[in-house]
């Protein structure tokens, strides 16, 4: 990849944090053509908690506790959609 000196693809990482994940952030974070500007935490392999705490001590081990972790959605889109569509008030 081409880069202009001195110039990074800006990204923020949307993750279930898996291992599959956590290897991914790690060599994001290594990458010299990249800047992480923040994670994003979903439902998946693990529960969204669960992926949080994940992503937390990951980026504490690596010394980037400068980077925002956000907590995303505890249900699945599918869930979302049913619960949306029989659960709340009409």
């Amino acid at each position: 990849m081409a880069m202009v000196e001195g110039t990074k693809k800006k990204v923020i990482i949307d993750t279930d944090l898996g291992i599959d994940d956590a290897m991914a952030i790690f060599l994001a974070l290594r990458s010299p053509e990249l800047e992480v500007l923040g994670l994003t935490t979903t439902f998946g392999n693990v529960h969204t908690a669960l992926a949080t705490r994940n992503a937390l001590h990951l980026l504490e081990a690596v010394g980037r506790t400068d980077i925002p972790v956000a907590e995303g959605s505890h249900l699945t889109i599918k869930v979302a959609i049913i619960v949306s569509l029989f659960m709340l008030p009409r």
